[in-house]
């Protein structure tokens, strides 16, 4: 399972994973931050239905004499309405999109730490609300870049004695 996981900010795996405590975290690995991004918006399908139920009822309401327009329009939405509703339920008027990224436990490295604090700014996110050491701790310009860190864990798998 570890491969589910990767940084998007150093882009390293975890040594290792978390437990199945049975909680919603799984196996996430111990001090990782899981970030979720959702957006609902219309399904473009359903409006295509909806664009289609209302060219149906112009055309029905052209092949009858104007003045009974207003006599027969319910009856004839709701006909139209009748042919579309499974279509409509199996579409759903909606999508959720959704965007599942992980950042590595940022107590373990400045650089991560510094990445975190002005992505979280922006979110309007306090580390201490996270559980991480305060902020204070990250300088603003860290002397290790997320960059350094990828090669240092590469540079650990290569043994050069051999």
């Amino acid at each position: 399972m570890n491969e589910d996981y990767y940084c998007v900010l150093s882009g390293l795996a975890p040594q290792s994973i978390g437990i199945d405590e049975g909680d919603d975290f799984a196996d996430m690995p111990n001090g990782w931050v899981k970030i979720t991004i959702e957006r609902r918006f219309e399904n473009p399908q359903w409006q295509l239905v909806q664009e289609i139920k209302s060219e149906s009822l112009k055309q029905m309401l052209s092949q009858v004499a104007e003045d009974q327009h207003e006599l027969v329009m319910d009856a004839i939405k709701l006909q139209i309405d009748a042919q579309y509703i499974a279509l409509e339920d199996r579409l759903g008027q909606y999508i959720v999109a959704e965007e599942t990224r992980y950042i590595s436990d940022p107590s373990d490295s400045d650089a991560v730490k510094s990445e975190c604090k002005s992505l979280f700014e922006t979110f309007e996110i306090d580390f201490e609300d996270l559980g991480i050491e305060p902020a204070s701790e990250v300088q603003s310009e860290s002397t290790e870049t997320v960059e350094e860190i990828v090669e240092e864990t590469d540079d650990v798998g290569t043994d050069t004695d051999e």
